[in-house]
């Protein structure tokens, strides 16, 4: 079952015009094998394909948080080697858009002979739940985020200047403000870590408001011309409500960058193209 039910949006506070998105709750059947990463793509990972193809961005910036303002704002200067924060080669690359993911994806397929590419949402969706049908793979709700996922900790709530608006909000006791090392918190039940928190997570999927049409198989909705592309996963700055496999992130356009946004690689064991 992929999206949510009123029912769990109600229990978690899930805003009107985020909890429309993961409506309506339908039926997905995926009939084929495909296998995902247990981490998000890491500094170091993503350093080797920058390392080999000489990729470079013509004019830098990524997106991060304004202290003055409050609110979130591009910065010229910033990239996935140096995105105002932390770099450890373990954590997940950030600063990066879906067009540096699929970029990535292309050249890992070109240097492996195997096929990789961005998981659809209804892919990272069935990976995220982990075979549960509860709103997060783990028993305790909402409590028990701070004990399973890299989400709003009072270290990040400083860092970024102690946000008039969030001072309601969930926060947890870590003392590491933004992304952590990849496979610090517990696997779910298929053994893939920081499915939720962290960083969002890009899709293949064209963004779309809600579900209303939406493929049934688990492949991707693209459509023809689409520029903004579906995030998934919720981020280390994230509100309690977004620690939910259902929830989704509003679209962003595909050369948008962030540094609470990475990706991680779907493979296609039989090399269909999916």
């Amino acid at each position: 079952m992929m999206g949510s039910s009123d029912e769990e949006r109600r229990a978690y506070g899930v805003p009107l015009e985020i909890g429309n998105r993961e409506a309506p709750r339908h039926v997905v059947t995926i009939r084929y094998i495909f296998a995902i990463g247990r981490t998000e793509v890491t500094v170091m990972e993503y350093g080797r394909f920058v390392a080999e193809t000489g990729r470079r961005e013509t004019t830098p910036y990524c997106v991060s948080f304004d202290h003055a303002h409050d609110s979130w704002k591009p910065y010229s200067g910033l990239d996935w080697h140096h995105p105002g924060m932390s770099t450890s080669q373990d954590r997940p690359v950030t600063c990066v858009s879906w067009l540096d993911a699929t970029a990535y994806t292309a050249w890992l397929s070109r240097k492996t002979g195997r096929h990789y590419r961005l998981p659809s949402e209804a892919e990272w969706e069935y990976a995220a739940r982990g075979g549960t049908a509860t709103p997060a793979p783990w028993r305790g709700g909402a409590e028990a985020l701070c004990t399973q996922a890299a989400v709003m900790n009072h270290a990040t709530f400083v860092a970024l200047g102690r946000p008039a608006s969030w001072r309601n909000r969930l926060m947890c006791s870590s003392t590491i403000p933004f992304t952590q090392p990849v496979a610090d918190f517990p696997a779910n039940p298929f053994g893939l870590y920081d499915m939720i928190g962290n960083v969002w997570e890009w899709t293949a999927d064209c963004a779309q408001d809600n579900y209303a049409g939406a493929p049934d198989d688990g492949s991707a909705w693209i459509e023809s011309g689409c520029r903004n592309r579906s995030i998934r996963g919720g981020a280390f700055h994230s509100a309690p409500y977004f620690g939910r496999s259902a929830s989704r992130g509003f679209g962003k356009p595909q050369d948008y960058r962030s540094i609470a946004i990475g990706f991680r690689v779907v493979l296609d064991p039989t090399g269909e193209t999916r």
